[in-house]
């Protein structure tokens, strides 16, 4: 016998912005015009993330999509020179921005338009992309693990295979899709909640 508990979040913390702030520090402090798009992917930088995938679907975003989005990540580890690399060679320079390890990521979610995970392998069920969902983010994610669990085209966001094309076009159509920020927390909230997964386990033991 067989029974599934998800994993569960505290979504009383991870809520949308009741107000600019975060947004306007955040966007200021980078340099990002505040009409412009921010796609923000939190991952280690590590090959199976996928960053350089995302950097390469930056590129087509901009020039097939014709959507000068920015790309953010948030995290580090032992890819990032290689990264560093990568967006040096992209052309993308004013428009793909490493942050580093944040102990709140609140801010960055609440200045962002769109959460992604790029993962080409290894992605079991993403507490970063629950989190993310829960601050109001639509996510792009692409069909690894437990993904197809907790998006749902077009209400929350899309799913996307691997290649760098499909991201871009996913991205494009989801920075181009109304998914209200309430909603998409009230959502996660219903079907996530920490106290959801906790009360799964209290009637198992």
């Amino acid at each position: 016998r067989f029974i599934t508990v998800n994993n569960g979040i505290d979504t009383a913390f991870w809520t949308p912005a009741t107000d600019r702030t975060d947004r306007d520090r955040i966007r200021q402090g980078l340099g990002i015009p505040d009409a412009d798009s921010v796609i923000t992917l939190t991952a280690a930088f590590r090959p199976e993330k996928n960053h350089i995938g995302a950097i390469h679907a930056l590129q087509l975003l901009h020039r097939v999509h014709g959507k000068k989005a920015h790309l953010l990540f948030v995290g580090d580890g032992p890819m990032r020179s290689q990264i560093e690399q990568a967006i040096q060679g992209s052309g993308l320079g004013d428009y793909v921005h490493l942050v580093g390890i944040q102990q709140d990521v609140r801010p960055y979610y609440r200045a962002s338009d769109l959460f992604s995970l790029c993962s080409t392998s290894v992605e079991t069920f993403s507490i970063a992309g629950l989190e993310a969902l829960s601050c109001g983010l639509p996510a792009v994610l692409t069909r690894i693990g437990g993904a197809e669990e907790m998006v749902i085209d077009g209400s929350n966001g899309f799913l996307c295979g691997t290649s760098d094309e499909e991201i871009a076009e996913a991205w494009n159509k989801a920075l181009n899709t109304s998914m209200p920020k309430q909603a998409i927390h009230e959502d996660i909230m219903a079907r996530y909640d920490l106290s959801r997964m906790i009360e799964k386990y209290r009637s198992i033991l």
